[in-house]
């Protein structure tokens, strides 16, 4: 796993998620998910520690409301769970147990058929060779619809070992040229129990659109095979 992880390493920016560049009329929003913006004394409040009840294992301060992403009428909020912002700024800890969140666009740019959601977190990114790490699920829901989950036509994950060995930037990009007219989209992530959601540099947790569809994050597998040649090329250079 290790070196797999020092593979995928080699092709994540040790700072900032990684940037897809989307074709036709694009737009992409940014959340800075630290204390510095979110804590308890701000207005609206959000949490500021990981009490939780026993009983019901809410967080005893409730969600402040969603937070507006930069550039576009997106919104970031937790739906469930004790998520709270980290004193030390570096983003939000879900604790231990599940944590649910949700990004979402009551406004979506016109005629969107391709969006793509990033974050970066402190789980490793393949279990096997699934993305995964510290996500239960990742899923869509369009125009209303909380019935119909559409689960992301592409993955990735790509570790960041300039941070930490577990650390994984994520990437699901979902094709929606067969979706018909999109009015609102709402995200649902389920993150298991101990995930950080960063938040300690620009970008990292950010959601972009286009409408116009090309596939800009490659599947897990070809992200290995890539990268396993360029840790050869890079192993055959140290031996020459």
């Amino acid at each position: 796993m290790k070196s797999l992880s020092l593979f995928l390493a080699l092709s994540a920016p040790a700072f900032a998620a990684t940037s897809f560049v989307l074709p036709g009329a694009s737009e992409s929003g940014t959340w800075n998910l630290n204390r510095t913006n979110y804590n308890n004394g701000t207005s609206p409040a959000y949490p500021a520690s990981g009490t939780i009840s026993a009983v019901t294992q809410s967080n005893s301060l409730a969600w402040g409301g969603p937070i507006a992403a930069t550039s576009t009428s997106a919104t970031f909020t937790r739906l469930s769970g004790p998520g709270y912002f980290i004193s030390s700024g570096s983003g939000i800890y879900g604790t231990g147990v599940v944590n649910t969140y949700a990004v979402e666009d009551l406004a979506p740019m016109p005629d969107m058929v391709n969006l793509i959601f990033q974050a970066r977190t402190n789980n490793p990114g393949l279990v096997g060779m699934t993305v995964g790490g510290g996500f239960a699920s990742v899923l869509l829901y369009l125009n209303g619809d909380i019935t119909t989950p559409i689960a992301a036509t592409y993955s990735q994950a790509a570790a960041v070992l300039a941070t930490a060995e577990d650390d994984s930037d994520f990437a699901w990009q979902w094709d929606l040229s067969g979706a018909g007219t999109i009015t609102s989209y709402r995200i649902v992530i389920e993150a298991n129990p101990h995930n950080a959601f960063y938040g300690n540099a620009a970008d990292l947790t950010m959601v972009s659109a286009s409408n116009s569809f090309v596939q800009a994050v490659p599947e897990p597998s070809s992200v290995l095979l890539g990268c396993a040649a360029l840790g050869f090329t890079v192993i055959r250079r140290r031996r020459a």
